[in-house]
């Protein structure tokens, strides 16, 4: 097997002799495999680039009808991602300067070219360009989040001001005595600060989550009871929506777990309360517990709206929401998956739009040599 380097250059030279030397110069290390294609003007270059890649391009600075650094200029616009190295005689390396500075990645001086001295201004242009792309596609990436998060914000925002606003114009009606339904009016507006409360009480858990040191207290944890009492919560609401609840949880026979429960327990109760969220009235909800390889697997399946096939892998992304429409935080998800992490466990879904869907967690067991020590 062949584990030499390989490194295929575009060499843009008008002079056929000093394009010789130089490919000379550039096949002369033993170590690493390099592929050159010369191309005697511009023009040929392009033609080359349009259907070939190549890991770096070698031009000359001195092109017919190109002045200055125009044949640099031209070749740079044309293929930003792929480094350049400029070629200039010993009475030109203030333009040679001026293409570095302009985004060429370094600069050769003809008739003092060795075949090391080549090799190294190569890699160092390939991974310099490496680096930037890197680094451009970084800058990106925070553009994008930083524009992402301004509009989750926003939305937040103006959630929270849904919920509020009508609360106080509600309480003002009621003060002035002018409501017709008082009992009405109060239940309203328990309802939409209860909202408020939720989508408050969410962001702040995420941003304490997302703190490194924030991490889970844990002691021996009893997923049985943990799963049965917030079940036993999650009853009334899914009993108002006519939303049956059933549940499989083994008494004996779970493997022993460290885990911190106010964790864990918000985690059942975000699943818990999504499945009767989009469950319509008469469905099912179903709790299971089971022992899966030393692990405790956790599933909870609906028969309830079910998620498009193109948003399951985004839906445990912090303020994603399938639809424009969706009302909540777009936060419980996004915090389940980083507690069950946290924890060194694994959290996914399985849905089928229309049909329901299956959340699924696991937590890891102890180990027998913890046991046998407890």
């Amino acid at each position: 097997m062949d584990s030499r380097e390989h490194i295929s250059i575009l060499l843009v030279e008008d002079d056929p002799d000093d394009a010789e030397i130089m490919k000379r110069s550039m096949r002369r290390n033993k170590r690493v495999t390099i592929k050159v294609r010369w191309s005697p003007n511009l023009s040929s270059a392009f033609e080359t680039l349009a259907s070939e890649t190549f890991d770096v391009i070698v031009t000359d600075l001195g092109l017919p009808g190109c002045a200055g650094i125009e044949s640099f200029l031209e070749l740079h616009a044309r293929c930003p991602g792929v480094p350049v190295v400029v070629l200039t005689g010993l009475s030109d390396e203030k333009i040679a300067m001026e293409a570095v500075r302009r985004g060429a990645q370094d600069y050769l001086v003809k008739g003092t070219i060795d075949s090391a001295s080549f090799l190294k201004v190569v890699r160092y242009a390939i991974e310099r360009q490496r680096l930037l792309t890197e680094l451009e596609n970084r800058v990106g990436e925070i553009g994008r989040l930083e524009r992402e998060r301004s509009s989750v914000l926003s939305m937040f925002a103006h959630d929270i001001k849904n919920a509020i606003i009508p609360s106080v114009w509600v309480l003002k009606r009621s003060l002035s005595g002018k409501s017709g339904d008082l009992k009405g009016d109060l239940s309203l507006t328990i309802d939409n600060l209860g909202t408020a409360e939720r989508l408050l009480s969410d962001f702040i858990e995420f941003s304490r989550l997302e703190t490194r040191g924030y991490l889970p207290a844990k002691s021996d944890f009893d997923m049985r009871s943990a799963v049965l009492k917030q079940i036993d919560a999650g009853k009334a609401e899914a009993g108002r929506k006519d939303i049956a609840v059933e549940c499989s949880v083994p008494a004996e026979s779970l493997p022993s777990v460290q885990a911190d429960e106010r964790m864990i327990r918000r985690v059942i109760a975000n699943l818990l309360e999504n499945a009767v969220k989009y469950t319509e009235a008469g469905g099912v909800v179903t709790v299971r517990v089971k022992n899966h390889s030393n692990e405790i697997l956790f599933e909870i399946q609906d028969t309830g709206i079910g998620i498009p096939y193109e948003h399951i892998p985004f839906i445990f992304d912090a303020f994603y929401r399938v639809s424009a429409d969706q009302r909540g935080s777009g936060l419980g998800l996004a915090i389940a998956r980083t507690i069950i992490e946290s924890h060194e466990g694994r959290i996914w879904a399985e849905s089928m739009e229309g049909k329901g869907s299956i959340f699924r967690f696991t937590l890891p067991g102890m180990p027998s040599s913890h046991k046998k020590s407890r």
